[in-house]
């Protein structure tokens, strides 16, 4: 019973991502797809706590670890297909779509676990409203003023 719940959630967050629109662009498509996954509105942060919670027990239940296991596998996947269409960068080498995508769902895992365990961390407004890929570099991390260093790291966030 607690694994069809875990699966339930999963679903209903990847069916919201599938469908957006991804006649917008790869970067923006992208963008959206990564602010599904993080808890802006009562759905979402409702749902969020229910992950976290599994994801938690996974860690006693072989059965949720499975789901675990295959949840971020089958986003990463999926985050690979977009960062490998991507236009290459003006200077450097093309990104590693796998460690790019390895890199960015840890990034919206942690602001993920922030909001569920300490909230008021994440602004869901201005976060909502600013969260951008701006690069897909790793060796171009950086640190905008006008927002924190928590997803400015590897996500930039244009002026409101």
């Amino acid at each position: 019973m607690l694994v069809f719940a875990f699966r339930q959630v999963v679903e209903r967050t990847r069916a919201r991502v599938a469908g957006l629109d991804a006649r917008t662009g790869p970067r923006e498509a992208l963008s959206a797809a990564l602010r599904e996954l993080l808890p802006l509105d009562e759905d979402r942060l409702a749902e969020c706590r229910v992950y976290v919670a599994f994801a938690a027990r996974a860690a006693t239940s072989p059965e949720l670890a499975a789901v675990r296991r295959e949840t971020p596998a089958a986003i990463r996947a999926e985050l690979r297909q977009t960062l490998s269409v991507l236009p290459a960068p003006p200077r450097g080498p093309r990104p590693d779509p796998e460690v790019e995508a390895r890199l960015l769902l840890a990034v919206v895992d942690g602001l993920l676990f922030d909001a569920v365990s300490a909230p008021g961390t994440l602004s869901r407004a201005g976060t909502g409203r600013r969260l951008q890929i701006r690069s897909v570099r790793s060796s171009a991390y950086t640190w905008d003023s006008g927002c924190g260093p928590t997803y400015c790291w590897q996500l930039h966030c244009p002026a409101s």
